[in-house]
């Protein structure tokens, strides 16, 4: 059975989403990151993880995501067809979300990985104001989109809402973004996405997107 290795609030939601609307059979185990045990599985300690069937082990919650579904999507419910205008922008915005949005959360939430104490503060300060700049990007591609791959709704969109609730205040984020707010409320329309973020203990995360309404 596919093992998903995650902890509450953290990268595993979305991956867990996937994985529920695909109905995969899986199972999700809590783990403590800095434990032993499971450092052998993710040296660095970080999570997702997801161990596979055959033994292999994938990390990076981007990577898992894009290879479930080519694993898994045969009729393509969370991602554009291969070679459609769609899909390129399925990929834009995905890899906008994973190498741009998702590390700067990492200079905010991860300083001590990269500078001293001293130095905190004007990192912080820096990366808010980046992470402003890329929420009003995003705000403005799904002014023009239903989703930000287009018509319909994908993995992207998941994606995107996981980002969101790791937002020190959704509310404001809502209310100046109203683009991005529709597009999450939407993501929490489907059961399986609500039931994956409330396993990672996101009700008041949910609570507040839904009220944005």
């Amino acid at each position: 059975m596919i093992t998903l290795y995650g902890k509450p609030g953290a990268a595993s939601s979305a991956p867990m989403a996937v994985f529920e609307a695909l109905g995969l059979d899986y199972r999700y185990e809590v783990v403590d990151h800095t434990s032993e045990a499971y450092q052998k599985i993710h040296p660095l300690g970080w999570v997702p993880a997801v161990a596979w069937d055959d033994g292999s082990v994938l990390t990076e919650s981007a990577a898992i995501i894009l290879h479930t579904l080519d694993c898994f999507d045969t009729k393509g419910r969370l991602a554009p067809p291969s070679g459609s205008l769609d899909r390129a922008r399925f990929y834009e915005a995905f890899m906008f979300l994973a190498t741009q949005v998702y590390p700067t959360y990492q200079r905010l939430y991860q300083t001590r990985r990269i500078a001293n104490t001293d130095q905190w503060d004007h990192i912080h300060a820096m990366a808010r104001t980046q992470q402003e700049d890329h929420w009003a990007r995003l705000d403005q591609w799904l002014a023009a989109r239903n989703w930000l791959a287009g018509d319909a709704f994908s993995a992207a969109d998941i994606y995107l809402l996981m980002l969101v609730t790791w937002w020190s205040d959704i509310p404001d984020l809502c209310r100046r973004w109203p683009n991005i707010a529709r597009a999450c409320r939407g993501a929490l329309a489907h059961e399986y996405v609500e039931r994956a973020f409330l396993t990672h203990e996101q009700a008041d995360d949910i609570a507040a997107i839904q009220a944005s309404a």
